[in-house]
């Protein structure tokens, strides 16, 4: 039986303030696709973080499938938002495939 879970209620219980501000910049940017994505120092520009503080949330947002690796920029890996955070961020639900 599959259940329905709500993606808005579980990104409330492992994503923080950085996190969501984070995500809604690679949104705002529409960021959702292998080729078009940002790179760490472009997302520090817009959030005033510091660049070790950026790149363990980028790391932890890929550990819990909301961004994925991009293309490089030069030599700088980018980042791009998954389906996942696109429906959290759209305020969609989605089903559990476990």
């Amino acid at each position: 039986v599959t259940s329905q879970l709500n993606i808005t209620e579980v990104a409330e219980m492992e994503l923080s303030r950085l996190d969501y501000a984070i995500l809604k910049i690679l949104h705002s940017k529409n960021c959702k696709d292998f080729f078009h994505g940002m790179t760490i120092r472009e997302i520090i520009e817009q959030t005033g973080t510091a660049k070790t503080s950026t790149a363990r949330v980028m790391y932890r947002l890929a550990e819990y499938g909301y961004v994925e690796r991009g293309c490089k920029s030069i030599n700088a890996k980018t980042y791009y938002l998954t389906d996942k955070a696109v429906m959290l961020l759209d305020g969609g639900k989605t089903h559990d495939k476990e």
